[in-house]
C-alpha cells in the first residue's frame, strides 16, 4: 500500500495546542504530519462511489489519521462518517475507529445510558421530556447542575442555585426540544476532579483539577489548577477508567472522575479527542509523541 504521508489531524483549530504539539513532536521524529481544516474538505458522489478531496485536489492518503475536535453533534456525522469511511477503505489506522462504529456521536446522553447499563458508577442523573417536569423537579432540587449534551471544555454547563437563575436558563433552552438536550444533576460540592488519560487500553497518567475560588468548573481551559495524580496508587479509579475506555472501545480518550458525596469516585464523562495541554504541564508527560507513535505502529 502506498501512503503519502505519516499522519493527518483532521481539526477546526489549527493554530490550538494540540495540532501544534503534534507538529512539533512530528518534525523531531521525522514524521510526515499534516493539519487539514474540516472545512477544506469536499465530497463527490458518483456512480463509481464516494471521494474526497482537500480545495479540489488530491486528498492525501497517510498511514494513520486523527480526527479532534468536530463535536459529537448529530450535525457532523455525515462528515465524519465519510472521512471514517474513505480512509477505511485506503487501509488508513484510525484513532478510536471502532468506537465511532459503534457510537457515531457519543454525547453526554448516550455515555450515561452506556455506563449506567453496565454497572459503571455515575452521577446521578435526570433528562427531563418537557419544561414543566424541569421546573417541578429543580425548585426542590437548588443548587443543581445543567449540562448541555455536546459540550466540551467546561463550556455549555450551568450551576442553577434558585428561580431567577432556572428562568434565565429557560430563556435559552425554551422548549421541549431543547430541554431534552440537556443533562440534570445535583450540584456535589467538591470542585476536584480527576482527567485520566489513556492510549491503547493503557493508562498514560493522570492529573488532579481543582476550580479556582468562586468558581465551580475545574477544567483547565476554565482556568482550573492541575497537578500531577498518582493514579498508580489508587486501584479503584485506576479500575474504573480502564474499565470505561473497554465500555467504549477507545484507543485515545480523557476519562473524567470525580468523588461523589460518599467519597467514591464516578464517572462525569468521557472525551475521545481530549486535550492535553494541562495535562502535559501537570504531568510533564509527553502525550503528543505517544500519540504519534501509537498511529504508527
Amino acid at each position: 500500500m502506498h501512503f503519502d504521508c505519516d499522519i493527518i489531524l483532521f481539526t477546526t483549530g489549527p493554530m490550538a495546542y494540540a495540532p501544534k504539539r503534534l507538529s512539533e513532536e512530528a518534525n523531531k521524529l521525522n514524521v510526515d504530519l499534516r493539519v487539514i481544516h474540516y472545512k477544506d474538505i469536499n465530497i463527490v458522489y458518483s456512480n463509481d462511489g464516494m471521494e474526497l478531496n482537500l480545495k479540489g485536489e488530491k486528498m492525501p492518503i497517510p498511514k494513520g489519521i486523527f480526527l479532534r475536535g468536530l463535536g459529537e453533534d448529530s450535525m457532523y456525522n455525515p462528515l465524519r462518517t465519510a472521512i471514517l469511511l474513505w480512509y477505511k477503505s485506503k487501509g488508513t489506522k484510525i484513532l478510536n475507529e471502532m468506537s465511532y462504529d459503534k457510537w457515531p456521536s457519543l454525547d453526554k446522553t448516550t455515555q450515561y445510558i452506556n455506563l449506567s447499563s453496565v454497572g459503571l458508577p455515575v452521577a446521578e442523573s435526570f433528562s427531563f421530556a418537557s419544561i414543566e417536569e424541569l421546573v417541578k423537579w429543580g425548585k426542590s432540587n437548588y443548587p443543581f447542575i445543567a449540562k448541555d449534551v455536546i459540550g466540551s471544555c467546561g463550556t455549555g454547563v450551568f450551576k442553577i442555585s434558585n428561580d431567577n437563575e432556572l428562568d434565565e436558563l429557560l430563556k435559552k433552552f425554551n422548549s421541549n426540544f431543547k430541554v431534552k438536550a440537556l443533562l440534570f444533576q445535583r450540584f456535589l460540592p467538591n470542585a476536584v476532579d480527576l482527567r485520566v488519560v489513556m492510549l491503547g487500553g493503557k493508562i498514560v497518567g493522570a492529573m488532579k483539577r481543582t476550580a479556582k475560588p468562586g468558581n465551580f468548573l475545574s477544567n483547565f481551559s476554565q482556568g482550573g489548577l492541575v497537578e500531577e495524580y498518582r493514579i498508580g496508587e489508587d486501584s479503584e479509579a485506576s479500575s474504573i477508567a480502564t474499565n470505561t475506555v473497554k465500555l467504549f472501545k477507545l484507543d485515545y480518550c480523557g476519562v473524567d472522575l470525580m468523588r461523589n458525596i460518599e467519597g467514591k469516585w464516578i464517572v462525569l464523562e468521557v472525551n475521545r479527542s481530549c486535550q492535553f495541554e494541562g495535562f502535559e504541564k501537570a504531568t510533564t508527560i509527553n502525550v503528543a509523541q505517544k500519540v504519534i507513535n501509537y498511529l504508527l505502529q
